[in-house]
């Protein structure tokens, strides 16, 4: 059974695991070795969450221990969506957007927004968000390649 709560910053050592670990281990299908090194090439320190999520609203998904969390902006923009790669295609990543899209609507969000990697697209899209463009993200000498994606709320 997964529980899904508000970010907490106690809970920034657990989620540094979690992000490295979705983007080295969960997206190695979809993006190369230099690809997710350029994207995640260290784990980041335990401290990181607490300044990244400052102003975003943040939920962590917990079963045993810290799974996943998902975070958006006051504007309904989706800026991180990690869950460990031992519990993807579990329901973790959905339940932590059905508590994203119960805020949103709460607090009059019309539509949400993300750019969706390879590896998130399919996911996004299963839940009725729409492809508007192909993107690119240069870092460094790498290119990334994710989507902007956009749900209604009605």
């Amino acid at each position: 059974m997964v529980t899904i709560r508000p970010f907490a910053a106690a809970d920034s050592p657990a989620l540094a695991p979690i992000f490295y670990d979705a983007v080295q281990i969960g997206a190695a299908a979809d993006y190369s070795k230099a690809e997710r090194d350029a994207w995640c090439a260290a784990l980041p320190p335990s401290d990181w969450a607490v300044s990244r999520f400052a102003g975003l609203v943040t939920y962590v998904a917990v079963t045993d221990r810290l799974v996943g969390f998902m975070n958006m902006d006051r504007h309904g923009y989706v800026d991180m969506a990690f869950v460990a790669p031992h519990m993807h295609r579990s329901g973790v990543a959905s339940a932590l957007l059905a508590r994203l899209e119960i805020h949103a609507r709460s607090t009059a969000i019309q539509q949400l927004s993300t750019y969706a990697s390879k590896t998130a697209r399919p996911f996004f899209a299963h839940h009725g968000w729409d492809v508007i463009r192909a993107n690119t993200v240069e870092k460094g000498a790498i290119t990334l390649q994710n989507w902007f994606m956009m749900k209604a709320l009605s």
